[in-house]
């Protein structure tokens, strides 16, 4: 009998995950009949990931909330862009080496451009200041909240984009030393209608509003909100939040993170069906 080419999604909870259905789908499209997705709703990672990568039984792992930072300790080699992030949600397992990606930022970066005008659409650059390319669209700044692995993607990809932000988190003063120039980290509280009119891209990289908890949502005032403004969710279950149902109530443009997670799908299998190439673990 032919063995089981055999992938998983690792996190917790996982009720709220699309991966196991769009994969195992995926396999059916493409008559891939020796392989095989599954959810492993891991409660304690430490007593796990060591079995994982002892067992060997899988030939790959996307990485969800919260271990996208939690499993750095048991990768063996980051790629560069995971490395900038300081996060992982692609693994490619060879052997009992784990190699760690993100693709998080392919995903934003790609459903971002779809979403803004194509007045506010940048090339993303590794050089230079934050903000410092922009000329029609000057004013635009970008609100991310939450500082989790996701959010990080995020500030990395806006970053590279020029586009400056203001971090909201529960903890500023643990990310202002690590935020691009002309980016801030403000806490909820300092969040005023005056700050929201000022960022006219604001993105939920939390988990609030995320099922079961649909009845969620940041506690910014959304009533500042306007016209202007569009409102990402990284979310995509539901796929209207209570964060993009509000800013759509201001008269805000909403979107949710369906496109983004096919776009990490894509890239995930990529990872998983290509070679390694040193050094830096590139890709063909």
């Amino acid at each position: 009998m032919q063995e089981l080419v055999r992938f998983a999604l690792i996190g917790h909870p996982l009720g709220h995950s699309f991966s196991e259905r769009f994969f195992q789908e995926k396999f059916r499209k493409e008559g891939l009949c020796g392989y095989g997705y599954e959810n492993l709703d891991v409660e304690d990672p430490d007593a796990v990931f060591p079995q994982l990568k002892k067992q060997a039984l899988y030939r790959g792992f996307n990485v969800t909330a919260p271990y996208k930072q939690r499993i750095l300790p048991y990768i063996d080699e980051l790629s560069p862009e995971a490395k900038a992030v300081g996060a992982v949600n692609v693994i490619k397992v060879c052997g009992q080496r784990w190699f760690g990606f993100n693709t998080d930022c392919a995903g934003f970066s790609e459903s971002l451009e779809h979403f803004l005008p194509e007045t506010c659409r940048l090339e993303e650059s590794s050089a230079g200041p934050a903000g410092g390319q922009m000329e029609e669209e000057a004013s635009l700044r970008a609100m991310v909240l939450g500082n989790g692995g996701a959010s990080r993607a995020v500030q990395h990809v806006l970053g590279r984009k020029k586009i400056p932000f203001v971090l909201v988190c529960r903890e500023p003063s643990r990310a202002e030393g690590l935020l691009p120039e002309a980016c801030v980290a403000k806490s909820y509280a300092e969040v005023d209608e005056a700050c929201l009119r000022a960022c006219r891209l604001v993105v939920n990289a939390t988990s609030l509003g995320m099922y079961p908890h649909a009845g969620s949502a940041p506690p910014i005032p959304y009533a500042a909100a306007g016209s202007a403004h569009r409102a990402f969710d990284l979310v995509y279950n539901p796929a209207c939040t209570l964060f993009m149902a509000r800013f759509a109530e201001a008269g805000a443009q909403v979107k949710n993170g369906l496109e983004m997670l096919h776009v990490q799908a894509r890239e995930a299998w990529k990872i998983w069906t290509s070679p390694l190439q040193g050094p830096g673990l590139s890709l063909p």
